[in-house]
């Protein structure tokens, strides 16, 4: 590398790294204060335990974030139903029935696997949900433990990562920090007991221990490994000795895809973390909050107001608690409560307008239905959803490349490489992944809803024209409404089977009205020889 030890090009690749992040912690730590207290934080360390929501006195944003994150959830990943399939290019290799039903068990399998509760997929999305929700940048970590035979996903804090992007404006470089003690530290790298300034120390001090992980060729052009496509270092500069040259560097590794999933919610050209629905409506939080408060205040001055009290005029302290005894002296004006007026009318204007304005930063308006006071059907109600998931499409684009594309190819090559799998009958190529959410599926249900109209229009021709129905290739469209609706493949015949079956049944009625016309045709030639036989004896 450019540097002569590589603890000192890693320490300080990850200075610059914090220094290019320095302009947006202000804006997080609004984010984390008033919307997602739940999570690290940006520029205050907080004892663990102290209370988080000591400056939220509305709770408008909170809310709208924990719907977000659950409409995205159900919307996209959801935890019963699968989301996603495998396919395969080659549209040849498509019509194999061995390799369609290959690539949908693999499916099932890695869906199985998700699903497990000590996997922590659901568990990691729904905090990725609220991580984009809030801070418009999301971390997961993905793994195979190999003493558990699982995968494993964690999602990490954004206070602690800091990233890099390529040229593609994918994250491929990612650092970050946590604090473990002596003894973590020696449990999880064994090989680093001989430390000098680590046998100084006792086992429950803590240190700032670093995980970074980037492509393995640098930007010199030279490969830090000739095996795999990304290179993983964790160091811990106040472990390096200055001397060695590898001083500090606990464990070195590398992997075949970035482990990190790194989605972000939108982000600006020239940017490289994501901008939330949180941040757009930081302004309009800030303010109901602000608001919010001087509600209080003015509940708790009209609850227990200040008093008007002639000077001298009372005996003794003055007492305001229920069934309490004042002495005055005789002739002293009334005690009375001092009126400080408000328009708690404009409090509640402006309340329900930053309420209304929040919610709709954070699509609650699209994610929930709202419920209607006319009758509608099934269909009208499921149309209008999609109409709504439709509206999020450019988001949700940016979800299937930076997050559920690469997770699944990681989870498929992990997997494979345990003997997940069972080998294919024939070699595949690259795979594809299609997602088959209601959020991926209301982007094609227009293909649908114009099928199902063209259907209806040629079927008012038909009552004219009874011929223009042979313009519909009937089969071929029931085959591509099934494939928009994701209907298993289990469910639907090839154009093979199909063929067979019209022909067995074409058969089967032949036969059929052979037997029911069998009696008929013994009759007429019975009738015909008794015809005959009269005649000869006449």
């Amino acid at each position: 590398m450019n540097e002569e030890r590589l603890i000192d090009y890693l320490h300080k690749d990850l200075q610059t790294l914090k220094g290019d992040r320095g302009l947006w912690n202000q804006d997080l730590q609004d984010v984390v204060r008033y919307i997602r207290p739940g999570t690290s934080d940006f520029l205050r360390n907080l004892t663990r335990g102290e209370s988080r929501h000591y400056e939220i006195y509305d709770g408008t944003a909170l809310w709208a974030l924990e719907q977000f994150a659950s409409g995205l959830h159900t919307y996209n990943t959801s935890p019963t139903d699968r989301w996603f399939s495998l396919s395969t290019s080659d549209t040849n290799l498509m019509e194999d029935e061995s390799v369609r039903e290959w690539l949908e068990s693999v499916s099932d399998t890695i869906f199985r696997e998700l699903s497990k509760p000590n996997v922590g997929f659901n568990q990691s999305m729904h905090e990725c949900y609220l991580d984009l929700g809030a801070l418009g940048t999301s971390i997961i970590y993905e793994e195979f433990d190999i003493k558990r035979d699982q995968l494993v996903f964690r999602t990490i804090p954004l206070a602690h990562c800091y990233i890099r992007e390529n040229h593609l404006g994918m994250v491929d470089t990612l650092y970050r920090e946590m604090e473990m003690t002596v003894r973590q530290i020696l449990q999880k790298f064994p090989k680093i007991r001989n430390n000098e300034k680590l046998k100084t120390m006792r086992q429950h001090d803590k240190l700032t221990i670093s995980h970074s992980v980037f492509p393995s060729q640098d930007e010199t052009g030279q490969k830090l490994s000739e095996s795999k496509e990304f290179v993983s270092f964790w160091f811990c500069k106040k472990l390096d000795d200055g001397i060695t040259k590898d001083g500090g560097i606990l464990s070195k590794g590398g992997f075949d895809e970035f482990p990190y999933h790194v989605p972000r919610w939108t982000k600006l050209a020239g940017e490289v973390y994501g901008r939330s629905p949180g941040r757009t409506a930081l302004h309009d939080i800030r303010v109901i909050n602000a608001v919010q408060r001087q509600v209080l205040m003015k509940g708790d001055q009209q609850i227990n107001p200040s008093l008007e009290i002639e000077d001298d005029s009372i005996i003794g302290d003055v007492a305001t608690g229920s069934g309490s005894i004042i002495w005055k002296e005789p002739g002293s004006a009334q005690i009375r409560p001092v009126e400080t007026g408000g328009r708690l009318d404009w409090v509640d204007y402006t309340m329900s307008r930053l309420e209304k304005k929040i919610n709709e930063a954070f699509h609650v308006d699209w994610l929930l239905r709202q419920r209607k006071n006319e009758r509608q059907t099934a269909f009208e109600v499921a149309d209008e959803r999609d109409e709504k998931l439709r509206m999020m499409s450019p988001m949700l684009g940016r979800l299937q490349v930076e997050l559920f594309g690469p997770l699944i190819q990681r989870s498929y090559n992990l997997m494979a490489e345990q003997g997940k799998f069972a080998e294919p009958d024939v070699e595949l190529g690259s795979l594809e992944i299609k997602y088959t959410s209601p959020a991926a599926k209301a982007q094609f249900s227009v293909k649908s809803q114009n099928s199902r109209r063209y259907i209806e229009e040629l079927s008012l021709l038909a009552q004219l024209d009874p011929n223009v129905i042979d313009v519909i290739d009937t089969d071929a469209l029931s085959l591509a409404m099934a494939q928009w609706s994701d209907i298993s493949t289990k469910t639907t015949r090839t154009p093979e089977e199909i063929q067979e079956l019209r022909q067995a049944k074409a058969e089967n009625e032949a036969r059929q009205m052979a037997v029911n016309n069998a009696p008929l045709e013994a009759s007429a030639i019975k009738d015909l020889a008794q015809a005959r036989s009269m005649e000869q004896n006449i």
